[in-house]
């Protein structure tokens, strides 16, 4: 009878593996890079990003095969301010899904300021210029290369 349980247990596993997949954690302080698969627009949008090249571990295993798909989501967004403040941008990684179908638990985040331009307004600022200058986005596209490093 035991023996019956055990072989209709592996087979269930055989079958549908996916049903149980599998959790892991990626190492802190483990550089992750990515290219970034859509627009970080504002606070709360969750991104898609590709690992851009293989992730190894302290012993030079892979632990994240290039290709990857991962997701993660935005933090924060504000955009240039007037007189020339610049923008912010911060997202998170927080999953990766390898090509074999593990799901890998991510803590990382990263945040992108744009163009400080507040000296450029302090010297228009007896013009009144300076009131018009703002500082830039700090945007983050679909295409750009970021290198996580996690926590």
């Amino acid at each position: 009878m035991k023996t019956k349980s055990i072989a209709s247990l592996i087979a269930i596993l055989s079958i549908s593996p996916s049903l149980f997949a599998f959790y892991a954690d990626v190492p802190t302080g483990t550089s992750i890079p990515v290219e970034v698969m859509s627009d970080a627009n504002s606070a709360g949008d969750q991104m898609s990003y590709k690992v851009a090249i293989d992730v190894r571990d302290s012993n030079g295993s892979i632990i994240v095969p290039a290709g990857s798909s991962a997701q993660g989501r935005v933090i924060q967004r504000s955009r240039g301010g007037m007189w020339g403040g610049p923008g912010k941008v911060e997202i998170a990684l927080d999953t990766i899904i390898t090509s074999d179908g593990k799901t890998l638990k991510v803590a990382a985040k990263r945040t992108r300021y744009g163009r400080d331009l507040r000296v450029a307004t302090v010297l228009l600022s007896p013009f009144l210029i300076g009131f018009f200058i703002k500082g830039g986005g700090g945007g983050i596209t679909s295409g750009d290369k970021i290198t996580f490093v996690t926590q």
